[in-house]
C-alpha cells in the first residue's frame, strides 16, 4: 500500500466521526468547516527523511483574503500548513505536524499510529480554534502570532490587494471583527512572556549566538509598539469602514470557495 493510499483510507475513515471530509482539491486533504467560517485542515507529506510521514494541520478563516487548498505536493508548505519545531508538545513549541518513521513494509501501520497521535495531540488544539477569538489563541500557540495576525501588513495594504502569498494568508481581519483591545493586549503579553522564557532557556543553554540583552529589549519594544500600532489602526475610522466592507466581501467569497471544495453545503451557509 502506498503512503498516499494509506493516508486517504485510514484518515478518511478515522476522521469521519469528527466531521472531516476529503476536500475536492488536487492534494489529499481532509477538512471541516466549523461555526460557518473556520476551516480545520489535516494533510500529510513525506518528511525531510524519506521514511518519515508528517501529518500536518492548519486553521484558516473566511476573513483571510482567500482560502486556497493545495493542488500539489509542492504547495503544502504554505503558512496554513507547516510550522516546524523540535519539541512535541509544549507551549514553546506546539507542533502543527507530527513526524512518524515508517518503512515500505509497515506503511499502513505507521499511518494508523499517526492517526492515533493526531487524535491525541492535534484534534484537541483544532477543537479550541472554533471561534475568531479561539483562532487568535491558536496562532499564538503555533508561534505565528505576528506573522499570521499582522495588523501592519493588513493596514499598510490600503486597498487589500493580494500581491504576495502573505497577503492571502493574513488573518489580521480577526482583530477588526473582534474589536477587542484587551484581548490583543493580553495575547501580546503572553507572546512577550513566551519570548522572555525562551531567552532564559537560551541563556542557560549557552548556544544562542545573539546578544540576549538586545533580544530582551527588542521583545519588550515589540510589545509596546504593537499596542501603540493597534491604537493607531483603530483610530482610523475611514480605514475601519473600508475594512468592515472588505470583511463581508471576503466572507462571501470564501464561503463560495468552501462550497467548491465540498467543505460546506447550501444548508450550512
Amino acid at each position: 500500500m502506498t503512503l498516499n493510499t494509506a493516508f486517504k483510507q485510514v484518515f478518511g475513515e478515522g476522521l469521519k466521526e469528527y466531521g472531516f471530509v476529503k476536500a475536492k482539491c488536487g492534494y489529499p486533504i481532509f477538512g471541516r468547516c466549523v461555526n460557518n467560517g473556520i476551516v480545520h485542515a489535516i494533510t500529510f507529506r513525506k518528511g525531510y527523511r524519506s521514511k518519515d510521514i508528517c501529518i500536518m494541520c492548519g486553521v484558516a478563516t473566511v476573513y483571510r483574503a482567500e482560502i486556497l487548498l493545495p493542488e500539489k505536493k509542492t504547495e503544502i508548505d504554505s503558512v496554513m500548513y507547516s510550522e516546524w519545531f523540535d519539541r512535541m508538545y509544549s507551549f514553546e513549541g506546539l507542533h502543527e505536524h507530527i513526524s512518524i518513521p515508517y518503512n515500505d513494509r509497515d506503511t499502513e501501520q505507521a499511518v494508523i499510529y499517526a492517526l492515533g497521535q493526531t487524535k491525541r495531540f492535534i484534534l484537541p488544539e483544532l477543537d479550541k480554534a472554533d471561534s475568531p477569538a479561539g483562532c487568535t489563541e491558536y496562532y499564538l500557540k503555533m508561534q505565528r502570532f505576528f506573522s499570521s495576525l499582522s495588523l501592519r501588513g493588513l493596514y499598510e495594504n490600503k486597498e487589500f490587494e493580494v500581491k504576495y502569498p502573505k497577503d492571502r494568508e493574513n488573518e489580521a481581519m480577526l482583530w477588526v471583527l473582534l474589536n477587542d483591545r484587551a484581548r490583543f493586549r493580553d495575547l501580546c503579553g503572553l507572546w512577550l512572556e513566551n519570548m522572555l522564557r525562551n531567552i532564559e532557556l537560551w541563556e542557560k543553554d549557552g548556544s544562542w549566538g545573539n546578544d540576549l540583552n538586545e533580544d530582551r529589549t527588542s521583545a519588550e519594544q515589540t510589545y509596546t509598539k504593537s499596542l501603540a500600532y493597534y491604537d493607531k489602526v483603530f483610530e482610523d475610522k475611514e480605514w475601519l469602514s473600508k475594512a468592515h466592507a472588505e470583511l463581508e466581501r471576503r466572507r462571501a467569497h470564501n464561503l463560495l470557495k468552501l462550497k467548491e471544495y465540498g467543505l460546506i453545503t447550501e444548508e450550512k451557509q
